[in-house]
């Protein structure tokens, strides 16, 4: 029954896209960068194809999907057996990033209300690059130059729309079933934003090999869910107004403990040491 299922559900999208107004869109792009002072060298190499899918399968219905295929780093060969990969991957790095695929359903049961349903980034606020108040998606760090990215989340997005005069009013809410964390920068740049990873080691007592744990949120929806709201007003006054609340964890690691072991050359306290915090 499953596999009928499925089987059924595919081919009513591909009838549904053969009789849809479907645009395709897309670009390329090769990123190359060379740090000219302190180490000099290559410190940035990719090029990728960006393909974007939309179209309207019918009145009240919208779908859209974006995909990047990307080359990318540099070439991370050890052994002869890496040369010999039939994916390729270590002499020329690849992936295939699902930036975004939803569906949208205008006037949900009743007519203001609409429903936007799949892998979607959502962002709240107006600020250019730090927007405090966009914190339903998680931050792409991976560029440093390309501040303010967010990664896309599967999530169900309603919008109920009303008016109060000349003033138009917009409630949104959101719900995300599964935690997604921040894409970090590369080591390089991580390192040379955080000195000695934040640690500081007591007197006397020198920094060695760093290991790190993170721990994600059990795969419970008590856990791993977030939601928020916003109550936007456009025109009130002659202002753009809004409110929003957020319930949900933080995207990025933040250090909860720090245990620090001595080692044989060093003078310390027997034992390890941990600090919490």
């Amino acid at each position: 029954m499953k596999r009928a299922f499925l089987l059924t559900v595919v081919l009513i999208l591909s009838v549904a896209l053969a009789s849809a107004d479907v645009s395709l869109n897309g670009y390329l792009q090769t990123d190359t960068r060379f740090r000219i002072q302190g180490e000099k060298g290559f410190t940035w190499n990719r090029s990728e194809v960006n393909l974007k899918l939309e179209g309207n399968p019918s009145e009240g219905l919208h779908l859209f999907g974006e995909a990047i295929i990307r080359g990318l780093g540099f070439p991370r060969v050890e052994t002869l057996s890496d040369l010999q990969r039939f994916e390729r991957d270590r002499a020329t790095p690849w992936s295939v990033e699902l930036k975004e695929a939803y569906l949208d359903v205008y006037g949900f049961l009743i007519d203001n209300l609409d429903l936007r349903m799949g892998k979607q980034i959502v962002v709240w606020g107006t600020a250019d690059r730090i927007n405090p108040t966009s914190n339903i998606c998680p931050d792409d760090l991976e560029d440093v130059f390309n501040f303010g990215e967010k990664l896309g989340v599967n999530s169900i997005k309603a919008s109920l729309y009303g008016s109060l005069g000349e003033t138009d009013i917009t409630l949104t809410g959101v719900f995300v079933p599964i935690f997604t964390p921040s894409i970090l920068p590369p080591p390089g740049w991580t390192s040379g934003l955080m000195e000695s990873q934040g640690i500081k080691p007591p007197q006397g007592i020198s920094l060695g090999d760093v290991k790190q744990e993170i721990s994600l949120p059990e795969d419970r929806l008590s856990e791993t869910s977030s939601f928020g709201l916003r109550l936007m007003a456009n025109n009130l006054k002659g202002y753009d107004i809004s409110v929003s609340y957020y319930r949900g964890r933080d995207k990025l690691p933040i250090k909860s403990a720090l245990t620090l072991c001595q080692r044989p050359q060093e003078k310390a306290p027997h034992g390890p040491m941990v600090m919490d915090g």
